[in-house]
């Protein structure tokens, strides 16, 4: 029995290839399991040097790292160099009320967006509102 090679992709989507396969059988549902999508964030973006080798370790392991930080070239040539997403939230070091809130709240938006499945948030000033934010 020849029928299309069809397999459903991780967004549910049922896509069929041209080629056809020999079957014995009725076809068989394929389900693709997502990434792995893993949000790291840094204050600033200077601290993406300690992250180098991490972040291209993680997306050859099959994970999908998410970097963020404070707009910065090394957090758009990190991002670049290793092929993977990232988002700039502006967070400020030093103690900063209304702007701290404002960095939650858009930690907060990018985590309703992005839905990572882990958060690394190993510095103090992104750990707070990364951690509520998640």
């Amino acid at each position: 029995m020849r029928v299309p090679h069809v397999v459903k992709t991780s967004d549910g989507a049922w896509w069929a290839a041209n080629q056809s396969a020999e079957l014995a059988g009725p076809a068989v549902e394929v389900h693709v399991a997502p990434p792995i999508s893993v949000l790291v964030a840094v204050t600033s973006a200077l601290a993406w040097v300690f992250y180098e080798g991490t972040i291209g370790m993680l997306r050859d392991a099959g994970y999908e790292p998410i970097l963020v930080s404070s707009p910065g070239e090394q957090l758009h040539r990190i991002a670049r160099d290793a092929g993977v997403r990232y988002a700039a939230i502006p967070m400020r070091r030093e103690i900063a009320p209304f702007h701290d809130l404002l960095s939650l709240w858009r930690f907060y938006r990018l985590m309703r967006r992005v839905r990572p499945t882990i958060t690394d948030v190993g510095f103090p000033k992104v750990g707070l509102p990364g951690g509520v934010a998640a």
